[in-house]
Formats: structure tokens, C-alpha cells, sequence
């Protein structure tokens, strides 16, 4: 996995409560790993609205999300994740991937999502903490695979040599979630597509500022208009009232003080 350095990793597994010496069963430790994560650190975008730069170094994400207990973006999370894996001995490729656009009826443009791919015990698994609502544990990749976890149920259906379309099921049905490629990449080839969705206001990130995080039992999910909070797939949704109201909530639920971000990026631009 081209692209990056040692990292020393201590400070992000103690983060989301992880100790290796005490899991024995490496697989057991590759699926925990993306859980634990998952359930600590938010997907978020307050960055770009912070107009403070993304980055794909794991350290500095790691200290980010370690140190100031931040979330990220794909870019952001899964570079992180897959030095994690590597550190720890595991075999990891960044793969370029693509969300299914509804509105347009198309795939999003490649490498516009970041995902890894990891080799355990002869297996190869997708991993990924880059998505707002995506499943809890490392999916093994092979054609009609299915998992379950507590949030939702995901298949994978091969469509070429190195393609995969991972479905997502909603009422019954099977809807597309993203497509993704095998094909190893380096870590310099989302490095376009990061900036875009950092600058552009075409996209959803540009428009409003998210933040999401897994629970045990479902999902909380802050944007600029609502709070919804899911336990056992039922959902419970409120409206955010005011700008006051929004950071309290972020601060409540995400533990994110905006007030303290604002203040950090004024101070950086004096």
C-alpha cells in the first residue's frame, strides 16, 4: 500500500477503546476494529464549512480523530484505517469506489469514494468507515455475499473481473448503495476528488453540515435542519430550530464544541 509512512497507532486504537494484545483471533480483531471505530468516531463535514483543508495523512487524521476527537469524510477516515490495518500486519489496497446518485440516475464519478480492500486468513474483505450509514463490519468479497448487522441488510453482486456493486435492502427491495473496484490504486488518486468535494458547493457536503455516528442500537444523525435518532430501525425525527440549537445538539450528541472549532480556524488565520 503505496502512499504511506509508520504511523504509530497506539493513540487512535486506545481512542476507540481497542488493546490488540487482548484479542488473539486476528480476523476477530480485523472485525472489531472497524465496529469500534465505527461506534466512536462520527462521519462529519464540518471541515469544509470550517473552510479548514482536508487531509489524507494518517497522522494527521489520526490526530484529528484521536487527539480532538473529530470525525472525517471517506478520504479522511479510510486512509486512516487502512495505515491501521497495515500497521498491525494485515494486507491492505485503497479502492476507488462510487455511490449510486439517485437524483441523476448514474454512478458518482470514480475515486469520488475512498474504500479498502484487506486480506485475512486468505479472504479479502471491503472495509470502510468513510460512509454515514454503512455497515458495522468488514464485508467478505465474493459474489452474492450477504450481511446483516443491527442497521441493515447489504449484498454484494459481482458485475466484472475486479467490479462489485454492494446493494443495500430498503422495504424488501434491493437498492443500490455503491459500486467498487478490486483494483489496487494509490493514495494519491483520490487526492482530486478529495479537493472537489472539499471546495465544491455542488455537492451535499458543500451545501449543509452533517454529522453522523453508529450507536448500539441504531444511528443519531445531525444536519442543518433535523436531528434524527434510530433505535431498532425505528426512527425519530426533529427539527432543528436555530443555529443555537444545532451546536448544542452537536455538542450533546457528537461531543463537537463549533464554538471552539470557529475560534481555533480564526486564530490559524491571523
Amino acid at each position: 500500500m503505496k502512499g504511506v509512512g509508520r504511523l504509530d497507532i497506539q493513540p487512535y486504537l486506545h481512542h476507540i477503546g481497542i488493546n490488540p494484545e487482548r484479542v488473539s483471533d486476528r480476523k476477530a480483531l480485523f472485525r472489531d476494529i472497524q465496529r469500534r471505530h465505527l461506534l466512536t468516531v462520527p462521519f462529519e463535514n464540518l471541515d469544509i464549512h470550517l473552510k479548514h483543508p482536508l487531509s489524507m495523512d494518517p497522522v494527521k487524521v489520526q490526530e484529528k480523530v484521536a487527539v480532538h476527537k473529530r470525525g472525517g469524510l471517506c478520504f479522511e477516515l479510510n486512509s486512516l484505517l487502512g495505515a491501521v490495518y497495515r500497521e498491525l500486519g494485515y494486507q491492505v489496497h485503497y479502492v476507488s469506489a462510487a455511490f449510486w446518485n439517485e437524483d441523476k440516475h448514474d454512478w458518482n464519478p470514480p475515486y469520488s469514494h475512498l474504500a479498502l480492500n484487506v486480506n485475512v486468513e486468505g479472504k479479502t474483505y471491503l472495509a470502510d468507515v468513510g460512509v454515514g450509514g454503512g455497515f458495522m463490519e468488514p464485508i467478505e468479497i465474493r459474489h452474492g455475499m450477504v450481511y446483516e448487522d443491527h442497521l441493515a441488510t447489504y449484498r454484494l453482486e459481482q458485475t466484472g473481473d475486479t467490479s462489485y456493486i454492494l446493494q443495500k435492502s430498503a422495504n424488501d427491495q434491493w437498492e443500490k448503495l455503491f459500486q467498487f473496484s478490486t483494483q489496487p490504486e494509490e493514495l494519491a488518486a483520490f487526492q482530486p476528488m478529495c479537493r472537489y468535494y472539499e471546495t465544491s458547493k455542488d455537492t451535499l457536503f458543500g451545501q449543509e453540515r452533517l454529522c453522523s455516528i453508529a450507536t448500539a442500537d441504531g444511528r443519531i444523525s445531525l444536519s442543518e435542519e433535523s436531528l434524527t435518532i434510530t433505535r431498532n430501525k425505528v426512527k425519530e425525527k426533529s427539527p432543528v430550530t436555530s443555529e443555537k440549537e444545532w451546536r448544542r445538539l452537536l455538542k450533546k450528541y457528537f461531543g463537537i464544541d463549533y464554538d471552539l472549532l470557529e475560534g481555533k480556524v480564526k486564530l490559524n488565520h491571523k
